[in-house]
């Protein structure tokens, strides 16, 4: 029988994830890293070497398009290797919208292989 090993709330602004030791080492896209040098997962590195293609930013459609989850943009955004832009473009009606840029610390993060 399954149990539920934490049975906090998640609120906006809380961890989802149950603590776990090593946890204070950091994870970029879903990857543990460790202290001196974090290590990019595959979709990590994908995406950052998608925005680096695009100086003006790539809007989050484009990237969930191409298969790039929130947690992992969000994990980027979180390690400072990317930001975020968030802006309203108005028509009939205002559409919000997410723009990725990245950051100079992303652009160390891929050239580091």
């Amino acid at each position: 029988m399954d149990q539920i090993a934490d049975a906090r709330p998640v609120t906006a602004g809380s961890d989802p994830a149950p603590s776990r030791e090593g946890a204070g080492q950091g994870e970029i896209g879903g990857m543990t890293a460790s202290p001196r040098k974090r290590r990019l997962s595959p979709k990590a590195r994908g995406a950052l070497e998608l925005l680096v293609d695009y100086p003006l930013g790539v809007s989050g459609a484009v990237m969930f398009a191409r298969c790039f989850t929130p947690q992992v943009l969000a994990s980027l955004v979180r390690n400072g290797l990317a930001t975020v832009e968030r802006d309203e473009v108005s028509f009939d009606s205002t559409i919000r919208i997410k723009r990725y840029h990245i950051t100079d610390a992303g652009r160390k993060a891929i050239e580091e292989r």
